[in-house]
């Protein structure tokens, strides 16, 4: 709470009014600001090593410096199976991606993780496909990226969630035909 004192001064009749009064500052919760790379992600090509998704990603968080927790998932039906989202291993960090829904949640190992320490382990995120026909639906992936912060302003403001979303090519490969002989017999 703040004091603000005010005075009233009428100059014809000598009379001076005054008042104070309490003003409470309520402040509110900015969220998580993520302000991903101008340069697309790389195409992804069929069988060749994974891209990068958020190596030039930068958070900031002006009113708390932790972070909550954070949440990638494929999008407008984007998601193949075999498609793979992955990270580094990090000692700040527990991740657990679902292979059948193409979800990952991030969430830290302690409250005194950082958007800093968040911004740090996204830069490492890579996609990848082990399917053997990853255009079958669709020849790009989309995947939203969200942030949800610990609140800030004052004591008692919610969580704020922020999300972005990258959008990239899948191109196929023509797999070479496999032959399977399980039963051969040969004769002169």
């Amino acid at each position: 709470a703040r004091t603000v004192q005010a005075s009233l001064v009428n100059d014809f009749e000598d009379v001076r009014w005054q008042a104070v009064t309490d003003v409470f500052v309520q402040g509110i919760n900015d969220p998580t600001q993520v302000t991903l790379s101008d340069v697309t992600v790389s195409d992804y090509f069929e069988g060749q090593e994974p891209v990068l998704l958020f190596n030039e990603i930068i958070l900031n968080d002006l009113d708390n410096p932790y972070v909550g927790s954070a949440q990638i998932e494929f999008k407008d039906g984007t998601f193949t199976p075999g498609d793979i989202i992955s990270s580094d291993i990090s000692e700040k960090f527990s991740t657990n991606f679902n292979s059948t829904t193409g979800k990952m949640t991030i969430s830290p190992v302690n409250s005194q993780i950082t958007t800093e320490d968040l911004q740090d382990f996204l830069r490492g995120f890579t996609f990848s496909s082990i399917s053997k026909n990853p255009v079958i639906d669709k020849d790009f992936r989309t995947i939203e990226l969200s942030i949800t912060d610990l609140g800030g302003g004052t004591e008692n403001t919610p969580p704020e969630t922020t999300i972005q979303s990258i959008t990239f090519n899948v191109i196929e490969s023509n797999d070479p035909p496999a032959i399977d002989v399980t039963h051969a017999e040969v004769s002169e």
